[in-house]
């Protein structure tokens, strides 16, 4: 019964994000904005940039460090126990604009590592958390549109980032959490 009422819910709103909204500047701007963050590297270029320029460098090392909870987590043991396939075995619309990716689907790894960051600075009151609420937001409408992904794959990613960047701020209060920040942050700063 769950699965049907997932299965409806997913089917109406890929429809809608991607078959309904289809048009050539999405079809044009939605693959670049997906590659944003195809590894995580623009969370992790700004973190290594805040960190190396001095700038609020626990913040970027809590943000690292969410990323690495929602790799090992989502891509690393949910995804391998779910097994969901990705919905391009669904698509009515010629070819995918972007290469399908070979991991399975549930959780969006995407999305996952976009709210793990914005959890921290969420979490943390931060001035940019509304920047990067926006790129969260445009980068998990971005599997979808690109339908790489279910809409309850990005939920399930909303919600494991944000755990994961709350679990990460719970942690920064820990004095052995905060030596290994640390040595972390001064280990990248002795290597540029």
């Amino acid at each position: 019964m769950y699965r049907n009422l997932i299965r409806g819910f997913d089917d109406r709103i890929l429809n809608i994000c991607s078959l309904k909204m289809e048009n050539k500047l999405f079809d044009r701007i939605m693959p670049k904005i997906t590659s944003l963050n195809d590894y995580g590297q623009i969370y992790i270029a700004l973190a290594i940039f805040s960190i190396i320029a001095g700038y609020d460098t626990v913040m970027a090392m809590n943000a690292l460090m969410a990323l690495t909870f929602g790799l090992i987590i989502g891509e690393g043991f949910i995804k391998h126990l779910v097994r969901r396939t990705r919905p391009q075995y669904l698509r009515v619309r010629e070819g995918l604009l972007i290469k399908l990716p070979k991991s399975f689907s549930f959780p969006s790894g995407h999305t996952t590592s976009s709210f793990a960051v914005l959890g921290v600075l969420w979490y943390t009151n931060s001035n940019l958390k509304y920047i990067f609420l926006l790129i969260a937001i445009l980068i998990s409408f971005s599997r979808l549109y690109l339908y790489v992904h279910f809409p309850s794959d990005v939920l399930a990613g909303i919600i494991l980032g944000l755990i994961c960047g709350k679990i990460v701020i719970a942690l920064s209060g820990n004095v052995y959490y905060m030596a290994l920040v640390s040595r972390i942050i001064s280990g990248i700063c002795y290597l540029t």
